[in-house]
C-alpha cells in the first residue's frame, strides 16, 4: 500500500508520490477584481502558475492597479503557496520557465512607461524571490517582452519593440547565456506599421520558430497577415510560410517532434475553402506545403460555435492536444439570449488530422445573486495553456469569470474571476464525470475537497476526570488568521487555558504547526484511503523526530441526524504514546471522533487526570451536528468516586509488566480499561484478584465496588 510521509516547514518527508487525479478546480486567491492566467509550468510533481490581478492600493482601497501573483499547487490542485508580486506586470504569455531547479518570470516593472524595460526575475521552488535584472528597450513605448524560454544553453527573451522616429513596431528576440548576460538581440519586421513576435519555440533540429503577425496599416494597402518564421541560433532567417486570415486573433503554433509545424486559422490558409469558425492545420518541416487543414465542428443552425487556440502540446504518444475558448450558442441557437457564452475547450487529434475527441467545459452559474432564467445558466470559461503529466493525464489551466451582465449585479466582495485549474484524462474526461462533448462543470458537483473551516467554526468535545467523575466539556473555537512560516492559518482557542493551536487546511488535509518540530504536522486527511506517516517529537519529555504510521483500516458512514458523515478508522502504530496501537477514528471535513483536534502523538510521560473523549458537537457555517441527545454544553456527576489508596484497596504493582494484583476486595470485580483518549478498549473479569493487561503502554483501570466506582492510572512497561 502506498504511504506519504508529510511534514511542512524546516523539514519535508516524501518518500511516494501519487498518481494524478482529474479535477476542476476555482482558485481564488484573495486578490480582488481580476484573476487572468499568464503561465503556468510543472516541475517535479508541482504546478506553478502566474496570473495578474487588479489590486487594490494600501492607501487608497477604493483604488486599484495591476500585479501579479505567482503561486504553486500540488498534483492535485491543492493550493500550497502563493504569493504577490506588486512591481512586475504579466503583459502577454508565455512568462515562466525553469532552468537548474530556478523559476524565472519574464513580464514588466509595474509603472515603468518610457522605454518599458524587461523585467525578469528568479525564483526557488518555494516562491523565494532569488534575483531581479532589467534588460533595458532602446526606444519609448515600446511593449518588448511577450515572452520567455530556455534550451541549448540559452535563454531568449521574446516580444515587440517600437522604433519611435517611425512609429514602426518590431518583433523583438533577445538572447542570452546562462549567466543571463545578453549574446544578441536582432529586431523582425514584414509589415509596414506592425509585427511581433509570438510563441517562440526549439524544433527538432535545434532551429527556432516564432509567430509573426503583421499589419501595412492605414493609408498603405491595409495588408496584413501571418508570418511562421524559422531562424538559425544566430537569429538569422532561414525559411519562412505566409498566410492570410483576416479573422485569425493571434494564432498559436506547435514545433512537433516530427519537424512539421501545427498552426491555427480561422479560416483555410490557403484560401481555398469557404470561410469558417476555426481551423488546425499542420505545415511540413520544409515549409514547402499544407500536409492537412482541419475544420473545428460546427453547426451554423444549432451552436454557432467560433473557437480560439491559445495552447498546443504534443503527447507521449504522439497526439496533438490543443486547448481554448469557444463561443457556444447551443442553449437558444443562433439567435442568441442570455445563455450564449465562452467556453473552455480541449481537443485531441492524431498526427494525420483526425480528430480524437473534444470536450467543451461549461461552468454552470450558481450564484444565488443571478437567477439562470435571468442572467443565464453559464458563467464565461477560458483555458490559455496545457500540459501532460508523467501520467497521461492533461492539465489545462485559464480564467472563469461572469458575463458582463451578471458581473452587473454582483457586489465587490464577489471576486468575478478566479484562476481555473483543469485534469482530465488522456480521453479529455474528469473522473466520475459523464465523458460527453459537452461538460457541465457544477462548483458544487465536484467534491469540495477543502475543509470549510471559517472563523467561528466550533468543536465541542466531551471530557471526564477519572477521580471526581465530572464530566463536562471543552470548546476549540477559530478565532482569528495569521501567518507563520509564510502559511496562512487558522488560530484556535480552546475554553480551559490559554494555548492556541495553528491549524493549517490544505484542500483535504489538516496540519498544527508543532513548536517541537519546528514545522506544519500533518494530523489527518479527510478524502485519502491511502496510509501515510506522520513525524513527531515527545509532548512531555526531550526526544529525537520519529514517525508514526497512520493505517487507514476502513471507511464507513455514520449517520447524524438527517445526514450521514465518512468516517475513516485508523491505526497509530508507533505513536509515542503507549506502546501498542491506537485506534482511532476521523469524521470527514470534521476532524477526530475522540481525543480533540490533535493526533495522540509522542504522549507518553503525559500525566493529566482530565481525560479529553468524544466529539459532541461541530458548528461551521455549512452545517451543525450534535452527535449525541444531550445539549452540547451539559456537565454532570455520575457518581461518587474515591481513588485506589492502601491500606484499604490496592493495585500493584504498577508499573507493572501486566499482570495486576488487587488488594482489600473480598470478590472479583468487573473493570473497564480505557487507553489515554479515554476509549474503552476492553472490559473483563478479574481472576483470584488479579488483573491481566498485555500490552504496554499506560491506561486507566476502573471498576465499581461496595456502591463506589474506583479509578486508577497503570502503567505497562515491556
Amino acid at each position: 500500500m502506498k504511504k506519504e510521509i508529510t511534514l511542512l516547514g524546516l523539514l519535508v518527508l516524501s518518500f511516494t508520490s501519487f498518481g494524478q487525479e482529474t479535477f476542476s478546480k476555482l482558485i481564488d486567491l484573495n486578490v480582488a477584481k481580476r484573476n487572468i492566467v499568464r503561465d503556468f509550468e510543472m516541475q517535479d510533481d508541482k504546478i506553478y502558475i502566474l496570473a495578474e490581478h487588479f489590486c487594490a492600493s494600501t492607501t487608497n482601497p477604493s483604488s486599484y492597479s495591476s500585479c501579479t501573483s505567482l503561486s504553486k499547487y500540488s498534483n492535485k490542485g491543492e493550493l500550497l503557496q502563493s504569493i504577490l508580486i506588486d512591481t512586475l506586470y504579466p503583459e502577454g504569455s508565455n512568462k515562466l520557465t525553469f532552468f537548474n531547479n530556478t523559476l524565472y518570470v519574464s513580464g514588466h516593472w509595474h509603472g515603468a512607461l518610457n522605454g518599458r524595460p524587461t523585467a525578469l526575475m528568479e525564483f526557488d521552488t518555494d516562491l523565494s524571490p532569488l534575483n531581479s535584472l532589467s534588460y533595458e528597450s532602446t526606444v519609448d513605448w515600446a511593449s518588448n517582452n511577450e515572452g520567455i524560454i530556455q534550451s541549448n544553453h540559452s535563454f531568449y527573451l521574446y516580444g515587440s519593440t517600437l522604433d519611435s522616429n517611425t512609429g514602426k513596431r518590431y518583433g523583438q528576440i533577445m538572447s542570452l547565456d546562462n549567466e543571463l548576460h545578453p549574446r544578441w538581440a536582432k529586431k523582425y519586421g514584414y509589415g509596414e506599421r506592425k509585427n511581433n513576435c509570438l510563441d517562440l519555440q526549439y524544433t527538432t533540429d535545434e532551429h527556432l520558430i516564432f509567430l509573426n503577425p503583421y499589419h501595412d496599416g492605414p493609408g498603405l494597402s491595409g495588408s496584413s497577415g501571418f508570418q511562421i518564421l524559422k531562424l538559425d541560433q544566430n537569429g538569422l532567417v532561414v525559411d519562412s510560410f505566409e498566410f492570410e486570415d483576416i479573422a485569425a486573433e493571434n494564432p498559436a503554433i506547435l514545433a512537433s517532434d516530427d519537424g512539421s509545424i501545427y498552426f491555427t486559422s480561422q479560416d483555410h490558409p490557403l484560401g481555398n475553402a469557404l470561410p469558417s469558425n476555426g481551423r488546425i492545420n499542420k505545415l511540413s518541416a520544409d515549409f514547402s506545403n499544407i500536409l492537412w487543414s482541419f475544420q473545428l465542428p460546427t453547426d451554423p443552425f444549432s451552436n454557432a460555435r467560433r473557437y480560439k487556440i491559445y495552447d498546443y502540446l504534443q503527447t507521449q504518444d504522439g497526439n496533438i492536444i490543443a486547448c481554448g475558448d469557444v463561443w457556444d450558442e447551443t442553449e437558444d441557437g443562433p439567435a442568441g439570449g442570455i445563455h450564449r457564452t465562452w467556453n473552455g475547450f480541449l481537443v485531441s487529434m492524431n498526427p494525420d488530422g483526425e480528430r480524437n475527441w473534444l470536450r467543451i467545459f461549461k461552468y454552470e452559474n450558481e450564484q444565488e445573486n443571478l437567477p439562470t432564467e435571468q442572467y443565464g445558466n453559464y458563467r464565461h470559461s477560458h483555458l490559455r495553456k496545457v500540459k501532460e503529466d508523467d501520467d497521461g493525464n492533461i492539465i489545462a489551466c485559464g480564467t472563469v469569470s461572469y458575463t458582463n451582465t451578471q458581473q452587473s449585479i454582483l457586489n465587490d466582495s464577489v471576486n468575478t474571476t478566479n484562476i481555473w485549474l483543469l485534469s482530465v484524462t488522456p480521453e479529455g474526461c474528469i473522473e466520475n464525470n459523464n465523458c460527453e462533448e459537452i461538460t457541465i462543470v457544477k462548483e458544487g458537483q465536484l467534491e469540495d475537497r477543502k475543509a470549510a473551516f471559517k472563523i467561528g467554526t466550533t468543536w465541542t468535545y466531551e471530557v471526564e476526570d477519572p477521580l471526581s467523575r465530572a464530566v463536562s466539556f471543552q470548546t476549540y473555537t477559530i478565532i482569528d488568521s495569521a501567518v507563520i512560516m509564510n502559511e496562512k492559518v487558522h488560530v484556535i482557542s480552546n475554553s480551559y487555558d490559554a494555548n492556541l493551536e495553528y491549524m493549517l487546511v490544505k484542500e483535504d488535509s489538516v496540519l498544527f504547526y508543532d513548536e517541537r518540530l519546528e514545522a506544519f504536522q500533518l494530523n489527518y486527511k479527510f478524502y485519502e484511503d491511502i496510509d501515510y506517516s506522520v513525524a513527531w517529537k515527545g509532548v512531555c519529555h526531550d526526544s529525537e523526530m520519529e514517525i508514526a504510521d497512520v493505517t487507514i483500516d476502513s471507511i464507513t458512514k455514520m449517520p447524524v441526524e438527517n445526514d450521514s458523515i465518512e468516517v475513516q478508522n485508523v491505526r497509530l502504530s508507533n505513536n509515542g504514546s503507549v506502546n501498542s496501537d491506537i485506534n482511532t477514528s476521523i469524521l470527514k471535513n470534521i476532524g477526530l471522533m475522540y481525543g480533540g483536534l490533535r493526533l495522540p502523538l509522542g504522549l507518553a510521560l503525559c500525566d493529566s487526570r482530565r481525560q479529553i473523549t468524544k466529539v459532541r458537537c461541530f458548528e461551521s457555517d455549512n452545517y451543525e451536528y450534535n452527535f449525541n441527545n444531550y445539549p452540547c454544553d451539559s456537565t454532570w456527576f455520575t457518581t461518587s468516586i474515591e481513588p485506589i489508596a492502601p491500606p484499604k484497596l490496592e493495585l500493584f504493582p504498577n508499573p507493572s509488566t501486566g499482570l495486576l494484583t488487587l488488594r482489600g476486595i473480598d470478590h472479583d470485580v468487573h473493570f473497564q480499561v480505557f487507553n489515554a483518549l479515554g476509549q474503552l478498549i476492553g472490559e473483563d473479569k478479574s481472576v483470584n484478584h488479579t488483573i491481566t493487561i498485555s500490552s504496554p503502554g499506560f491506561y486507566y483501570l476502573s471498576f465499581q465496588y461496595s456502591d463506589k466506582i474506583f479509578t486508577q492510572k497503570v502503567i505497562i512497561s515491556e
